[in-house]
């Protein structure tokens, strides 16, 4: 099983987001960002 990433909370603009993630201090921030742009990724739609 895969360490868990929570998002606690999101702000989001024009051009970027803010966000308060809970990781596990073994996982890089590539890492958990590797995971969120994934999981976001896969989310949306392009028009």
């Amino acid at each position: 099983m895969s360490p868990v990433v929570e998002m606690l909370s999101g702000v989001d603009s024009n051009d970027h987001i803010h966000l308060l993630v809970s990781a596990p201090p073994t996982l890089s921030i590539s890492d958990i960002m590797r995971r969120i742009k994934g999981r976001s990724s896969s989310n949306s739609v392009s028009y």
